[in-house]
């Protein structure tokens, strides 16, 4: 089935030349979209060969791990390789200050010490199928938007249902290119997933905050999980008698390594894009929702670092949720210097002023578009304020952690006081809060939460006009003259909420009639006065709008397909298999700074000799790197570490497979550089590069630093110079 003749000799017939390739394809439009181009790049493998829902592939090994990231799948005993970053917070759940997996590493010396992940799912994709036709023909003429939406519903759930009992597989509807194109997607759900191991978390994360986002990078950002199934190699809840799964395809690994212009293939689930959003949209992006969320994250992040650094409890508590808000933080930075450095919104406004004149040149067009930026600018207008002071209040205000431990006790409160008091359901929501006390309170630091959040409530003060505010600034400004320390400080001093013994036994104890004890607790109330302002005065006017332009954006999008018959679309990220390419390469971001497209175990040292905490590793680390032992994982008297690819990714493609030409596992994408995070609005054909971790540094740390070499008895690896077809997973 693999390496047809006729691949091998494209790259002579066709003179591309290209190194940098925007799109995150779908896999079933490979063939007639990209296929001759990722040959004439390098690629010596079919489109059939990446995506054959009737046959194995590339497609069987590549998952999606959790609900946000990517997996890949090296062994026919469903050993899984992803980021560190990604398994993160379930390597902080495994861990205590006693046995600290994130601290130390984690390497279990057989299947028997793999630990189970709670919650933790992998989904391998069976097949992609367009429905476009089927739903565009059982939509037929709707009288209104929310006639639409009920029919599309409707139609998901039948066609949903009818494909699941026909298959046995999950099945979902998903819209693409804003709702002008519909595919289902077959999944099969793996709910036993078991960490085997991961390097120290000061080694899977090297560089931290410090390096994220930035080139060079020495990260070793991998983790290992196995996948388990029942005996009939079906996905089944965590069982001690479940078994290693049998897949249907896992990837060979190159040993061989990468040079600059190898071809470069990237196969995952990126989360989302706005490619194709109007230059209005883009202007309520970069004018005011990513300056609110950088200056509220700057805030949070500067007083939960003071803290972390200087207590290792609040250190591990807080480790997680500091990942995850400086990520985002870092992230829109760096898009907003971007977006301005390369002046994408005027190049979208002068395409819409092209678009503009195309619809006025025909009388069907200005029928069916002539409306459409007159109508856009209007909803947009009416949206910008109130985007901004939602932004205040959820980062800001319900960044106050207290008040989301609060509002889990919402749903109790209502079933309390309806009309007719659900007692049965009332006991169920009593008992499941019940249970979840300790873990509520695990990752939880008082004065750190009051401090931040006087912080963020002064910030909110300052940036959102008093008509757009919840009521509870008109009494902190009456009652504490804005001094919004002193008013967190009295009510965290008078909660229920932070006394733990009182309010276990309160749960305890709780009848209905109680609800007017958390009714009348103070943080409860200030809890209140957010979400009720939010639900009341914010969310209909913000989902009304966006409504109208979810409409208008499907007809901008429409219209710019047509306008552009030569451009080959694809449609925005939505957390759906994807596939992009390009080659590996360096870059010259600015004027005399050249990257080379590597890194090396040197430039890790030299960053260690310095007092950065995020450049301290464990010494028998530094100790193992000083003593050049890289054995077979070694180039040229050295090691990769890290390197550069030209392909387009986003977040979700963390943990994707970096794959080259023959179909073999390279390395493991685990960021983006920079310069080139303008990739979710405007993909840079110059500065867009992924950072992926070479296979062959995770191969040295399993095998030299973990000590694990069981696992690699599991894996396949190629020959110097061989091509391999692809490797099955043993016979079912």
């Amino acid at each position: 089935m693999l390496f047809k003749s006729s691949c091998l000799l494209l790259s002579f017939l066709l003179p591309f030349l290209a190194v940098a390739r925007d799109g995150m394809w779908l896999p079933p439009t490979l063939s007639t979209l990209n296929e001759k181009e990722m040959q004439a790049m390098g690629l010596q493998l079919s489109a059939a060969d990446l995506y054959n829902p009737d046959d194995t592939s590339l497609k069987d090994a590549v998952v999606r791990f959790g609900t946000g990231c990517t997996g890949e799948i090296i062994s026919g005993e469903g050993l899984l390789l992803t980021n560190h970053h990604c398994g993160f917070n379930n390597i902080q759940a495994l861990s205590t200050l006693e046995k600290n997996y994130l601290a130390d590493g984690y390497w279990a010396a057989t299947l028997a010490d793999e630990l189970p992940c709670k919650g933790l799912t992998v989904t391998f994709i069976a097949k992609m199928e367009n429905v476009t036709a089927v739903v565009m023909n059982a939509l037929g003429t709707v009288a209104s938007e929310t006639d639409r939406e009920a029919r599309i519903k409707s139609l998901a759930d039948s066609l949903e249902k009818l494909n699941a009992a026909a298959t046995g597989l999950s099945v979902s509807l998903k819209s693409f290119f804003y709702g002008n194109e519909y595919y289902l997607i077959y999944s099969q759900i793996f709910r036993d997933v078991r960490l085997v191991g991961a390097p120290p978390v000061s080694v899977g994360r090297f560089g931290g905050e410090t390096d994220n986002w930035t080139w060079p990078r020495h990260s070793a950002d991998f983790a290992l999980f196995r996948v388990y199934s029942d005996s009939a190699n079906k996905p089944a809840e965590f069982a001690s008698s479940n078994v290693p799964y049998k897949p249907k395809y896992f990837f060979t690994i190159s040993r061989d390594g990468i040079k600059e212009g190898d071809f470069s293939l990237t196969y995952g689930f990126p989360g989302t894009t706005k490619q194709y959003l109007p230059s209005l949209g883009l202007d309520l992006v970069m004018s005011t929702t990513h300056p609110n969320r950088i200056a509220i994250r700057d805030v949070k992040l500067k007083n939960w670092n003071f803290a972390m650094q200087r207590n290792d409890t609040i250190n591990l508590q807080y480790a997680s949720k500091y990942k995850t808000i400086a990520n985002y933080y870092k992230k829109w930075k760096g898009e907003l210097e971007g977006l301005k450095r390369n002046h994408v919104l005027d190049t979208k406004q002068e395409m819409e002023a092209r678009m503009a004149q195309w619809i006025e040149s025909d009388s069907l067009r200005k029928k069916e578009y002539g409306n459409l930026f007159r109508d856009l600018a209007d909803n947009y207008a009416q949206l910008k304020p109130l985007s901004h002071s939602n932004d205040y209040l959820t980062e800001a205000g319900q960044g106050i952690e207290l008040l989301g431990i609060a509002a889990r006790y919402r749903k109790l409160v209502e079933l309390s006081t309806a009309d007719s008091v659900p007692v049965n359901a009332v006991n169920v929501e009593t008992a499941a809060l019940l249970k979840a006390l300790p873990n509520v309170y695990k990752n939880y630091n008082r004065k750190l939460d009051e401090k931040t959040g006087a912080e963020l409530l002064d910030l909110y003060g300052r940036k959102v006009i008093p008509a757009r505010r919840p009521w509870i600034f008109d009494y902190i400004n009456s009652n504490y003259e804005d001094d919004y320390a002193a008013f967190l400080h009295d009510l965290f001093r008078k909660t229920l909420f932070l006394d733990t013994v009182r309010l276990r036994k309160f749960l305890t104890n709780y009848k209905p009639r109680h609800a007017k004890t958390l009714l009348n607790d103070p943080i409860y109330d200030v809890m209140k006065s957010f979400n009720d302002y939010q639900e009341l005065q914010l969310t209909p006017g913000i989902n009304s709008l966006n409504a109208t332009l979810n409409v208008l954006q499907r007809k901008y999008m429409k219209a710019l397909r047509e306008m552009m018959t030569d451009k080959k679309f694809w449609p925005e990220a939505n957390s759906t298999l994807r596939i992009s390419y390009g080659k590996v390469r360096g870059m010259s971001p600015r004027d005399g700074v050249n990257y080379a497209y590597y890194s090396t175990p040197d430039g890790l040292l030299q960053k260690t000799a310095s007092d950065n905490p995020d450049y301290i590793v464990p010494e028998n680390f530094v100790k193992l790197l000083e003593s050049k032992d890289f054995g077979e994982y070694a180039a040229n008297g050295t090691m990769t570490i890290d390197y550069l690819s030209s392909c387009h990714t986003t977040g979700g493609n963390s943990g994707s497979p970096s794959i080259n030409g023959k179909g073999q596992l390279t390395g493991i994408n685990f960021d983006g550089v920079w310069e080139g995070l303008t990739t979710d609005y405007k993909f840079d054909e110059l500065l867009t590069n992924n950072i992926c971790v070479d296979i062959r540094y995770v191969l040295f740390l399993i095998d030299k630093y973990g000590n694990c070499q069981r696992l690699l008895k599991e894996m396949k690896f190629a020959g110097k110079e061989q091509d391999f077809p692809i490797t099955k997973g043993p016979e079912k």
